[in-house]
């Protein structure tokens, strides 16, 4: 049937913290704002939705598109906030967002 078509999901994954004690330091941030970077560089597909923390966000636009806004490199996406962000991989590292927007009536907090 349809439900075939999307993925298992096993809720127990998270009963236990699988998240650090601790804040991440600025190098493994950044090692993962290139890896995630590079996931995203390889899909096949054209568009992609991706769920992550607002301190994410944050660290992307920081690394990616502080040209395009700083309020997203600065400012904290309010609480299940949606952006749109056009990534254009042949530009120079730093510049890869070239354009962002809030959705649905996202916000900053």
């Amino acid at each position: 049937g349809d439900d075939d078509a999307w993925p298992a999901v096993d809720a127990g994954d998270a009963a236990t913290a699988w998240w650090a004690a601790g804040a991440d330091d600025d190098r493994s941030v950044n090692r993962r704002v290139s890896r995630a970077l590079g996931q995203l560089m390889l899909s096949p597909e054209p568009s992609v939705i991706v769920t992550t923390h607002s301190n994410f966000v944050r660290r992307l636009f920081r690394a990616e598109g502080a040209m395009v806004s700083r309020a997203f490199a600065s400012r904290k996406l309010q609480n299940c906030g949606v952006i749109a962000v056009r990534v254009e991989f042949d530009a120079p590292a730093g510049a890869r967002f070239a354009e962002a927007r809030l959705l649905f009536g996202s916000g900053f907090v």
